[in-house]
């Protein structure tokens, strides 16, 4: 059983695999749910795609695990699979840690912005720029709310909003340096690792 959602109350919504992949390929949903495990190494059947990839020599080391020792590290091994129009709402990941995102297959659309003081969470996440009927999800602030903050902060490298703009292929790697905002829409069905 894998991880597809949260409730607010904080209990997950699980599916066989089977169920999702078959969910994932006729799905019509607007925002369709995405496939986000974590904790690779604890989780019972999927603990051996562990031994199916390593980091590449850049990414090997594991501080966390150097300065805690194994098992006391937050989750960092994950496994995603999503379907076209899935994806991350804009967000930093916690910890300040930096991380890497590795495409299997399907393509990522990207946006990354860096940790400037000037940046507040409301600011980068637009909520100033929502209409109504639009949502927290990653396809409303891609489609909708991002090309808003775009036009009113100016085109990149004019106004105040600094950022990266970019399509994640498969096999490529992008790295995630520690308190960068970042959000992903997947254009196509995709897996990766991260």
């Amino acid at each position: 059983m894998f991880k597809i959602d949260e409730r607010d109350s904080g209990t997950k919504l699980k599916v066989s695999m089977e169920d999702y992949l078959e969910y994932a390929l006729y799905n019509r949903d607007d925002n369709p749910l995405y496939l986000f495990e974590s904790s690779l190494e604890s989780h019972p059947g999927a603990k051996s795609m562990m031994n199916d990839y390593k980091p590449i020599k850049y990414f090997e080391k594991d501080l966390f695990s150097d300065l805690l020792g194994d098992g006391h590290a937050p989750p960092h091994r994950w496994f995603l699979i999503g379907p076209q129009r899935s994806g991350s709402n804009i967000h930093q990941d916690p910890l300040g840690t930096s991380a890497w995102n590795c495409s299997v297959s399907g393509r990522k659309r990207w946006i990354l912005i860096p940790p400037l003081p000037e940046y507040e969470k409301h600011f980068i996440r637009g909520h100033h720029l929502k209409k109504a009927g639009e949502r927290e999800q990653a396809i409303h602030y891609f489609d909708h709310v991002w090309p808003r903050l775009k036009k009113i902060e100016g085109p990149e490298g004019t106004g105040k909003l600094k950022y990266i703009e970019c399509v994640q292929h498969p096999g490529e790697t992008i790295l995630v340096p520690s308190n960068w905002w970042h959000g992903v829409l997947n254009l196509d069905n995709t897996i990766a690792i991260t």
